[in-house]
């Protein structure tokens, strides 16, 4: 029997560095300011989008200029628009306020809602960046562009890191 899958985790961090403030943005589906709007320029409902996702189109070229670092953790399939494509950032890169230096995709869809994600990455290689100038991807972080993290083992490492940590501290006092 074949599962449907659903759009009904949504999430997304937006990280400002400022020299005076450092401070943390969340934007989802839900909030007065959202990711998707309709092509037509009418107003945003979420029902709405979940039926006719092809009516919407992505809102985050009014947010990318403004911040440093994106993180996504969204579940997304091709009926839905991306949030983030390359020819979205190829345009804003153009302009001398873009400050966008990394894109912390969870959800790791390659070629997914953030298009820039074009593979998974690994703990050894745990980075690309994507090069709007040239248009090019190159693994690591000291780079022009856009640093792509897409581990897609990602939100298992931290319980697992944290399983290590916990039976190192404990390990004395348990018997085998």
């Amino acid at each position: 029997k074949r599962l449907k899958k659903k759009l009904n985790i949504f999430w997304i961090f937006f990280f400002f560095n400022d020299t005076a403030t450092t401070e943390i943005y969340t934007l989802s589906l839900h909030d007065a300011l959202p990711i998707f709007k309709l092509k037509d320029g009418g107003r945003f409902y979420y029902a709405e989008y979940l039926k006719h996702p092809k009516k919407y189109s992505s809102n985050l070229d009014k947010y990318l200029p403004h911040i440093d670092m994106l993180v996504n953790g969204s579940y997304w399939d091709s009926r839905y628009p991306r949030m983030v494509t390359k020819k979205m950032v190829n345009k804003l890169s153009r302009k001398k306020n873009f400050k966008l230096r990394i894109i912390e995709d969870i959800a790791s869809d390659v070629d997914g809602s953030i298009e820039l994600t074009y593979k998974t990455t690994t703990r050894e290689n745990s980075t690309f960046t994507y090069n709007p100038k040239t248009r090019s991807f190159i693994d690591g972080y000291r780079h022009d562009g856009v640093t792509v993290l897409a581990m897609d083992n990602l939100p298992t490492e931290m319980p697992k890191d944290a399983s290590y940590e916990f039976s190192s501290l404990i390990s004395d006092y348990v018997y085998a």
